[in-house]
């Protein structure tokens, strides 16, 4: 229904108290409820930073395009590119009908265990800050509104929803409040999300920061919890909370009500939620508009280039990379073959499509090369079901009456995943359970034993061939975490005959009336047989090859939303392929498929090193163009790589007996705190190299701690085109040993042809030279004089000046 153009408080004015508090909470999982008296359409939320994920975390029918991984955005360093990134988000959001993308993350890499790091930026605060507000501006400007998330301190997934961050008001402004600073100064978003966390002991939900948003940072927008956020009624109904999700609401709703209806809550305070509701709502076209119908996906080639752009290049002794001249290549490890496109938890979806290195090479490196592919190992966490083995590439589902589980089936549905969350799937009017029959004809590509595994949140028995091979009662204490995790409650052996076809049926109870809930949870994993020699024969296939490629990292079974790590090594399987590869085989390159520090001592011995994230749906492609050449790996590291795990300023993401994070490290994490305990990492903040030399020259900085303007002359010195990251760090007189050394404090990319040379020009402004004084509380400069150094990473520091 569409009204006249009305003010807001004339359109608020219409409602009664009861439909105010109704609009102010989800009326589903992903949506707030319209009101067709004021104009008002269905708000449509969405999921998450590496792509719009409409609907259930595993919903195979509504895929989108995957881009790389917001540590991998980072890596870039590219403020225009990640602009990019947004405006395809944002675009991809339009076309499923969404009018919020909850995205980006923006929490500090305070440890490298923290589960969701792969999901946030950086460790620091002012390449994070910037990145998000280009990420915003992109998404905003296809009219679907960004939420900068989760505010605040929310570092760590262990006890997530109940422990209490505790830091020094210092420490949160030049931190961990910072990057929400800069994406509200620089994107102007128009929705944050609070945190699960609580901070100095108070739930974010309801804590006084969401007020300092608007009341100190200018910030103009709708606060959105969490999901499942939010603890009480009444606080969080005077704070600066406006939207309770999911829905149906849990503290607001009915409870919401009778506090105002109680006095304990002014009826004034909805009025403003509803003000700064009504206004999100005109600006994402949901307000006297037309319902945002649903299109098809946009197709793009920003997520190859973005990928190749994000890739780190560590070492790269005697120019092994780019590849040229080698007529057999051995490619190693299964990560080359089934590629890791992306992290665990809300941030997951199903990609349009995906390329896996060994399905780029080929066309890559065209005809002549030979190439030779053997796993190495057997993962240690049992693989996703192949659904390449199924006919049709996937399962008949039918929904069973469980009276009549014989009978004729309420519905049936094709589905193409490994991977369900039964809830969308509505069964009304039925009887209290319902009855999942999962049926395929599976086709062996292998002689041998093949080892089923099923995590699911009901009663089950898998049946191939017609042999059980398991069983599971009704009792479960999982979620979808521990679905990604690979967390198995049934698991079993048949062996099979290669090109056989068998039948395969899974028979699921679920429990709940209605519709089925997160109780439909289900998750299908297989192993092939593999022989004993798996070892042995990736190392031969190394020695005889001219060039070993060998893939190793974590994926989204490590790195997930809900647990943290538990530890930063590497699975022993892997780290005993490239050693035993690289023994074999001089000319090795290493590939790390990992969002997320791992260590890195397994390479000492590896001459080139390449890190290529979680690259989205087009990695192996932007791998093939990095390896060979046709593009540059343009990534910097947005985290710096500690040479061992007890270096790290902050290990375990653990709170302790008291449920609380007590941020002792103060403002030293990441490079602050390897520069301050004047430590070696293993490869340093800023870090990366490219195909080409860049050479530093004439240095030159004026004006005064109120803003000054750092120029620097890049020339690239190398055969080809190439891009370059050029660092500003500013060092204030040293006073204090509890400040760093240096901050970054402005950054640039450029990139120049063979012989060129540009000057670079870069501003800082007064809080490039000032620090929190909690005693006045309000931003004081810092100790002069200030050296500004100039270079490409946090430790190669190229030039120098004082600003006196």
């Amino acid at each position: 229904m569409s009204v006249s153009p009305v003010e807001p408080d004339e359109r608020i004015g219409r409602l009664s108290l009861a439909r105010k508090v109704e609009l102010l909470s989800g009326r589903d999982n992903w949506s707030l409820p319209p009101a067709e008296e004021i104009g008002l359409a269905a708000i449509v939320m969405a999921d998450g930073p590496n792509g719009v994920r409409f609907g259930s975390p595993f919903d195979e029918r509504h895929p989108a395009p995957v881009v790389p991984n917001a540590s991998a955005l980072a890596a870039t360093w590219n403020e225009a590119l990640v602009e990019e990134i947004g405006a395809l988000l944002g675009a991809s959001a339009r076309a499923f009908g969404v009018h919020v993308l909850l995205a980006p993350t923006v929490n500090m890499h305070r440890t490298p265990l923290a589960g969701r790091n792969f999901e946030c930026y950086s460790e620091d605060p002012l390449l994070a800050g910037l990145l998000a507000a280009a990420f915003v501006r992109g998404v905003q400007g296809t009219g679907v509104a960004a939420t900068v998330k989760h505010v605040v301190c929310n570092d760590a997934e262990t006890n997530r929803d109940s422990g209490s961050s505790e830091l020094d008001e210092r420490t949160l402004r030049e931190l961990y409040l910072r990057p929400f600073e800069l994406a509200i100064a620089g994107g102007r978003p128009w929705a944050v999300m609070s945190g699960y966390n609580r901070m100095r002991g108070t739930f974010m939900a309801e804590h006084p920061v969401l007020d300092q948003l608007r009341d100190e940072l200018g910030f103009d927008g709708v606060v959105i919890s969490d999901w499942s956020g939010v603890k009480s009624t009444v606080p969080t109904a005077l704070g600066g909370l406006d939207i309770e999700m999911p829905g149906p609401p849990k503290y607001w709703g009915e409870k919401l009500l009778a506090a105002v209806e109680s006095g304990e809550v002014p009826e004034a305070k909805l009025d403003e939620k509803l003000t700064r509701l009504l206004e999100l709502a005109r600006r994402v076209g949901a307000l006297d508009a037309e319902p945002r119908s649903q299109s098809l996906q946009p197709e793009s080639t920003l997520p190859r280039r973005a990928a190749a752009e994000s890739f780190l290049l560590l070492p790269n002794e005697g120019g092994l990379l780019p590849q040229a001249g080698a007529r057999r290549i051995a490619v190693l490890g299964p990560l080359a073959a089934r590629a890791e496109t992306q992290g665990g938890g809300a941030a997951n979806l199903q990609p349009q499509h995906v390329t896996s290195l060994l399905d780029a090479l080929p066309a890559a490196l065209g005809d002549g090369v030979e190439l030779v592919f053997e796993p190495g190992y057997e993962p240690a966490i049992l693989p996703r079901l192949d659904l390449g083995w199924l006919d049709g590439g996937g399962f008949t589902v039918d929904y069973l009456d469980p009276a009549d589980p014989e009978g004729e089936p309420l519905a049936t549905e094709h589905r193409a995943s490994d991977r369900y969350l039964m809830s969308q799937t509505p069964v009304g009017g039925r009887p209290s359970e319902v009855v999942i029959r999962m049926r395929a004809t599976l086709t062996p590509p292998l002689d041998g034993t093949y080892t089923f595994g099923l995590s699911c949140s009901g009663a089950a028995t898998l049946e191939v061939n017609g042999a059980r091979l398991f069983e599971v009662d009704a009792d479960h204490d999982i979620d979808h975490f521990d679905v990604f995790a690979g967390r198995l409650r049934g698991r079993g052996t048949v062996d099979l005959v290669a090109g056989q076809p068998v039948p395969f049926e899974l028979v699921f109870r679920g429990k709940r009336a209605g519709r089925l809930n997160q109780d439909g949870l289900i998750g299908l994993r297989c192993a092939p047989p593999a022989p004993a020699d798996l070892l042995e024969r990736a190392v031969e296939a190394a020695r005889s090859a001219d060039v070993a490629i060998v893939v190793v990292g974590l994926g989204d079974a490590i790195e997930c939303e809900g647990f943290d790590r538990e530890s930063a090594e590497l699975p022993a399987e892997q780290r005993a392929l490239v050693e035993a590869v690289v023994a074999a085989q001089p000319r090795t390159v290493a590939i790390v498929n990992a969002g997320a520090p791992v260590l890195l001592d397994w390479a000492a011995d590896v001459p080139a090193l390449l890190w290529a994230w979680y690259g989205g749906q087009d990695i192996g492609a932007a791998l093939a163009d990095v390896l060979t050449g046709a593009a540059e790996p343009g990534g910097r590291l947005p985290t710096s790589l500690a040479a061992r795990a007890e270096d790290f300023a902050v290990l375990d993401p653990t709170p302790d007996a008291a449920n609380e994070w007590h941020y002792d490290e103060g403002l030293l994490i990441g490079y602050r705190h390897f520069d301050r305990s004047e430590l070696e990492p293993a490869f340093p903040f800023g870090h990366g190299l490219g195909y080409t030399d860049f050479a530093y020259a004439g240095l030159d900085v004026e004006g005064t701690a109120a803003g000054a303007t750092v120029a620097v002359e890049i020339r690239n010195n190398g055969s080809r085109r190439g891009k370059e990251v050029v660092q500003v760090y500013v060092a204030p007189a040293d006073t204090d040993a509890t400040r760093p050394v240096r901050d970054l404090r402005a950054f640039a990319t450029v990139e120049l042809d063979p012989g060129e040379a540009r000057t670079v020009r870069l501003a800082l402004d007064a809080r490039a030279f000032a620090g929190w004084d909690t005693a006045a509380g309000a931003w004081a400069p810092l100790p002069r004089p200030y050296e500004i150094a100039v270079g490409r990473s946090s430790r190669d520091l190229r030039l120098r000046a004082e600003l006196p």
